[in-house]
């Protein structure tokens, strides 16, 4: 398959920096010496079969697994031991396969919960968000456990997108969601992606949805990166993305 070798240097700037990272739960590793850079605006797919790591990895960025080694920098900084609200208020935004909403809270709570918690002085209004996601407009007084499955995913998103962050994960937000309501997630967040240009994790299975969406590809094979490329056409290649058991 065509692609950058791993570890090639690249000219912009990395805004985080993972070397040598492995991490595993039980004493079971599930990646294995991670080595992966990211510019201040790269839009980075991180796909590969069930079960690779991808999600691990993620975690482990924001220190959620139990059992790590190697190095995490984060815009300058060495956060592999902070605690995970100290790295999420240094800029991370992190959407987890879970849907993070109160249920019984009304969109505009959850959206005022979020903004509450978020860093002063680096927070977006809620209308503004709002006006990105058209499933939420309208939806404002309506308790979150009574959306659909698009308008929570939207919700959620649009919690942590209140604070203007610096990197943004998102694992499987597309998961469950029809062809038009993933469209408007995808096209809501890049709205905003085109202000502030955070970076961007996205690990997702329905491909061809996130191509027009990202400007790199890594793909994980059994805890390893084993591809990292500039050519996002591989996301539509059924021929090579077989080469790496990716249906």
């Amino acid at each position: 398959p065509q692609g950058e070798p791993r570890g090639i240097d690249r000219p912009m700037s990395n805004l985080l920096d993972i070397v040598s990272l492995s991490a595993g739960y039980g004493g079971r590793s599930v990646i294995s010496k991670i080595n992966l850079t990211l510019g201040l605006s790269e839009r980075l797919a991180l796909i590969g079969p069930n079960g690779c790591g991808k999600s691990t990895l993620l975690k482990t960025i924001v220190d959620e697994t139990p059992e790590t080694d190697g190095k995490v920098v984060f815009d300058g900084e060495d956060i592999t031991a902070f605690p995970t609200d100290a790295i999420i208020h240094r800029g991370i935004g992190y959407l987890r396969q879970s849907r993070n909403v109160f249920p019984s809270l009304t969109v505009e709570d959850n959206l005022g919960l979020a903004r509450l918690d978020g860093n002063r002085g680096h927070m977006r209004d809620i209308a503004e968000v709002i006006r990105h996601f058209p499933m939420l407009q309208g939806r404002e007084h309506v308790r979150a456990g009574l959306l659909s499955g698009g308008e929570k995913q939207a919700l959620a998103v649009a919690m942590i997108l209140l604070q203007r962050v610096k990197l943004l994960m998102l694992d499987e937000p597309l998961a469950g969601l029809s062809p038009n309501a993933a469209k408007s997630l995808l096209d809501g967040i890049l709205d905003i992606w085109r202000k502030d240009h955070f970076a961007m994790v996205i690990v997702e299975h329905r491909l061809k949805l996130i191509q027009p969406f990202v400007d790199r590809v890594a793909i994980m094979q059994k805890g390893e990166i084993c591809l990292d490329s500039d050519d996002v056409s591989l996301l539509t290649d059924q021929s090579r993305l077989d080469e790496y058991f990716i249906t």
